[in-house]
C-alpha cells in the first residue's frame, strides 16, 4: 500500500480527523472524553480507581503509536502497487460519505461544544 492520500483525498481526510480523535488530540471529541474518564477514574481515591487511571494512561499513550502506524504507510508512505491497482482505486460513493462526514463533524465539534 502506500501513496493513497492523491487518489483517496477524502477517505483520507476522514481518517485523518478519526486518528486525531482517537488520540485525544486537544479540542477533538477524543480529547474531552478521555480527560474525563482519566480525571474520574483518578478522583476515585480507591485501588481500583488508581488502577484504572494507570491503565488508563498506558493506554492512552500507546493509542498515537498505533494510530498513526495504520494512517501513514497507507495514505502518504511512497507507493508501491501496480499501476492497475491504482486506477481502480476510488473514494467513497455518495450515500457512504455522507455519514462519515457527519461523524467527522461530530468527533471535530460535539466534545467542545459539550464542555461550554
Amino acid at each position: 500500500m502506500g501513496g493513497l492520500a492523491s487518489s483517496l483525498p477524502f477517505t483520507y481526510a476522514m481518517m485523518l480527523i478519526g486518528s486525531l480523535s482517537l488520540i485525544g488530540f486537544p479540542f477533538p471529541t477524543g480529547f474531552y472524553s478521555k480527560d474525563v474518564i482519566s480525571e474520574l477514574a483518578y478522583t476515585k481515591y480507591t485501588i481500583s480507581g488508581n488502577f484504572a487511571f494507570w491503565l488508563g494512561s498506558v493506554s492512552v499513550s500507546s493509542t498515537p503509536y498505533h494510530s498513526f502506524r495504520s494512517l501513514f504507510p497507507t495514505f502518504p508512505a511512497p507507493t508501491n502497487p501496480f499501476g492497475r491497482d491504482i486506477l481502480r482505486c476510488h473514494d467513497a460513493p455518495i450515500p457512504q460519505a455522507i455519514p462519515s462526514i457527519f461523524l467527522a463533524f461530530g468527533s471535530l465539534f460535539v466534545g467542545y461544544l459539550a464542555k461550554v
